[in-house]
């Protein structure tokens, strides 16, 4: 195999590796060196990888399988949860299963094909040799679950099913045998990213007779429109989280403005609104606006909201 300088190479990161995936103490390896290791059928690994190839029962490559090493290819990990995780590799794995992609003609062609996508960094065979992963490096480690979802359905817009595990940033990977995997060392890392539609908060029914109401929907929705995150500091969030307590719609627009910090959490969030209610008789509509004037968001009262160049009457 060519020879190649790792330094340069989108692969050349660190992973956890392990014995089996039963174990919970890993190693740490080099991705790039392991992955080129998986052409090499004079490793002892490999010969497993073969011979798991062979059996016909799920039960006899459920044991074999058992006994292969396997690693996290999206980071290292302290223990192998979330929490977990000490450094991410700003790399997804993607896994293709035969069985979900039966309607591909030319299926076993499929890694040509993932050859030809510039954000792709390896492909290869599964371990059990019907199936294909590989790796894609992404530009936001902390949005993983969102690049996820968007190279889930770029894929399917090719006609392509690719496994949910890819999402789980813990999700080991069992080292596996190909004898022409593919490489690209200079992969373009992802840019794009998923993020879920918002419900359109021009279909909210507000009492005309409510000015507040208007307001608060206008400020939503220049958030909203312009993604601002004015949640920053557990107090602002928290004192938010009271206000909107004391608003019609208030769960689904806390979970809006929340929805824009990078360490957002629908569960955590609806954790914490339920916390707010305790509280929310205490805070106005004068705190809301306050914390969104720290942001940008200019009330000019009884006409418009302001954000920069735009705005959005009320």
């Amino acid at each position: 195999m060519k020879k190649i300088n790792i330094s340069e190479s989108v692969l050349n990161v660190t992973v956890s590796y392990y014995e089996n995936f039963t174990r919970v103490d890993g190693m740490e390896l080099n991705l790039l060196e392991l992955l080129l290791s998986f052409a090499d059928e004079d490793q002892i690994r490999s010969f497993k990888v073969k011979r798991l190839r062979t059996f016909q029962s799920d039960e006899g490559r459920k044991n074999e399988k058992a006994e292969i090493p396997c690693f996290t290819p999206s980071g290292t990990f302290a223990k192998r949860n979330t929490a977990g995780l000490r450094v991410h590799t700003n790399l997804i794995q993607f896994d293709i299963d035969f069985k979900d992609n039966q309607h591909i003609e030319n299926y076993h062609e499929l890694k040509v094909q993932l050859s030809k996508i510039n954000h792709v960094a390896y492909a290869g065979l599964s371990v059990s040799g019907k199936g294909f992963w590989g790796l894609i490096p992404i530009k936001y480690s902390d949005k993983h679950k969102e690049h996820f979802r968007f190279i889930q359905k770029a894929f399917l817009s090719w006609g392509i099913v690719i496994d949910q595990s890819g999402s789980d940033v813990t999700r080991l990977r069992i080292v596996s045998y190909d004898a022409e995997p593919y490489f690209n060392h200079h992969a373009i890392p992802l840019e794009n990213y998923d993020v879920p539609e918002l419900p359109s908060l021009k279909e909210v029914y507000f009492t005309p007779s409510d000015k507040n109401l208007k307001l608060i929907a206008a400020i939503i929705f220049l958030i909203c429109k312009h993604r601002i995150d004015i949640t920053v500091g557990y107090s602002n969030w928290f004192t938010l989280g009271c206000f909107f307590a004391t608003t019609p719609n208030g769960r689904n627009y806390y979970h809006q403005i929340s929805r824009f910090n990078k360490s957002y959490d629908s569960s955590q969030t609806d954790r914490q609104y339920n916390r707010c209610l305790k509280y929310s008789s205490k805070i106005t509509i004068a705190s809301f606006l306050h914390i969104c004037k720290n942001y940008g968001i200019i009330y000019v009262p009884g006409q418009m909201v302001v954000w920069k160049d735009d705005y959005e009457m009320i």
